[in-house]
This record gives C-alpha cells, sequence and structure tokens, in this order.
C-alpha cells in the first residue's frame, strides 16, 4: 500500500503568503487606477469650467458696445468700467439672443466681482435700471486668486483704471479702450492671461476747427478755380465774337469804298 504525501505546514504556510501579497499588489494597482481616474476626471471638469468660463468673458469683450446706462439711482455710468469698487468690471454689450421674441433690447449689461475664490458674472435684464432690478448671477468658475486688468487707450499707453480721468471730468461715458487684457490667477494652473481686440473701438477724430477749415478751404478753392476756368473761358468767348464782328466790319467798309470808287470811274468814263 502506497503512502499519500500532502503539503506541509510550511508549504502552506508559503502558498498563502504568496497569494496574499499577489492579491495586494492587484488591489494596490486597481486603487491607483481608480484613484487616477477620479481625480483625472475631477481635473478634466475643473479645466472645462476654466475654458467655458473663458469662452463667456471672451464672448462678452469682444461685443462690448458704447451704450452708457442709468443706475438704480438715476446717475449715468459709463459703457465700461472698472472704476466701480464693488465690482471687478462692468460693461454693455450687443448680441444678446432672443429666441422667444420676447420685448426687450439685445443688448446687455454685465458685470463681474470676485468673491472669496469664486469668479462670478451677472446681468440686468434692463439696461436703464430702476430701483428693483436686481441682477441674475452666475458663479463661473471656483479656485481664483485674483484678477487684473489693464487697458490700451489710443495713444498705446496701458492703463490700470478705465474710462480716464479726462474722459470723466468731460462726461465721456461711450469711450472704449482698444484693447483690454485680462490675468487670472488660478490655484491650480496658475496665471492665465487673455487679451481682447475691442471691435467697437473708434479713432478719436480731429476737432472742428481742423474740419471746418480743411472743407471751407477744399470748397472755396475749388468753387474760386471753377469760376476762374469759367470767366477765362468767358472772355476768351467774348474775345473771339469781338475780332470776328471787327473783321466783318471791316470787310464791310471796304466793300462799300470799292462801290464808291467803281461808281466815280463810271462817271468820269461817260464825261
Amino acid at each position: 500500500m502506497q503512502r499519500q504525501r500532502g503539503f506541509t505546514l510550511l508549504e502552506v504556510l508559503i502558498a498563502i503568503s504568496i497569494t496574499a501579497m499577489i492579491g495586494i499588489g492587484v488591489w494596490q494597482l486597481l486603487n491607483t487606477a481608480l484613484n487616477t481616474q477620479t481625480i483625472t476626471f475631477a481635473h478634466m471638469d475643473e479645466l472645462e469650467t476654466l475654458q467655458r468660463a473663458m469662452l463667456i468673458m471672451s464672448r462678452d469683450f469682444s461685443q462690448v458696445s458704447t451704450r452708457p446706462v442709468r443706475n438704480e439711482f438715476g446717475d449715468a455710468e459709463p459703457a465700461l468700467s472698472n472704476r466701480n469698487q464693488l465690482y471687478l468690471l462692468e460693461l454693455s454689450r450687443t448680441g444678446w439672443r432672443n429666441p422667444l421674441n420676447i420685448q426687450r433690447s439685445d443688448q446687455q449689461r454685465v458685470r463681474y466681482e470676485l468673491v472669496e475664490s469664486e469668479l462670478r458674472r451677472g446681468y440686468w435684464p434692463v439696461l436703464d435700471r430702476g430701483n428693483d432690478a436686481d441682477p441674475i448671477i452666475q458663479t463661473l468658475v471656483t479656485g481664483i486668486e485674483k484678477v487684473e486688468l489693464r487697458f490700451l487707450n489710443d495713444k498705446n499707453e496701458w492703463l490700470e483704471d478705465w474710462p480716464t480721468d479726462d474722459a470723466l471730468d468731460k462726461k465721456e461715458y461711450a469711450t472704449l479702450p482698444k484693447v483690454l487684457e485680462m490675468t487670472v490667477t488660478h490655484s491650480r494652473y496658475g496665471a492665465i492671461r487673455r487679451v481682447y481686440d475691442l471691435v467697437n473701438w473708434v479713432a478719436p477724430t480731429a476737432t472742428s476747427n481742423g474740419n471746418g477749415n480743411g472743407n471751407g478751404n477744399g470748397n472755396g478753392n475749388g468753387t474760386s478755380d471753377s469760376n476762374s476756368e469759367e470767366t477765362s473761358a468767358g472772355t476768351d468767348n467774348a474775345d473771339t465774337d469781338t475780332a470776328e464782328s471787327n473783321a466783318t466790319e471791316t470787310n464791310t467798309t471796304q466793300t462799300e469804298v470799292n462801290e464808291v470808287s467803281g461808281s466815280n470811274e463810271s462817271s468820269e468814263g461817260s464825261q
């Protein structure tokens, strides 16, 4: 009769240890993959939110209009301004879609503000708002540390505030900068800089005196030259007519003289 051999206790313990090590390794790999997926999806969502926020701001800044508004107190406010201490930026923009054909303007008054680490966008349903007009607030992105703005004027100078003091003194509320620069500092992605060309920017025109003198001199000189040419042409025509008239009278006189001479000669011949 043959003896049956089995595993010794030591062999069983070694096998269990190896199986446990393999299981722990597989679990760690699986856990790492799941954590990586979760972190990746979180980063993707955060990046998508940031990109969406930048897209919304890009649409607002690319459609800035020169429409000043009146606030709830009846005071005029510039078309674009960052001088309000309550907001980062306030502006008027065009292109407000109206698919339901509601009785409202296609322009929109928008404001941006930084509350703790949230960048918020708000807009009013009307441009010239009353006391009961409350803005509709939307949180664009979180994790924002600071927002910096700069404005390029018509002299290609970067300014920290807009409108300029001179424009405010003259109550020129419809002026826009050539370029708006925004630098957003994110807690994860760092500083993000965007530069926007304002398509509704209009170059300053010349003064009224310059336009008046230029138009007046140009029109005056043109009229004078035209009159001079017409006068000269008229004088030449008059001189030509006078010369032709004189030549005709001379020919007539010469004919009469010849006829008288012929008549005298006939008289003398008959005598």
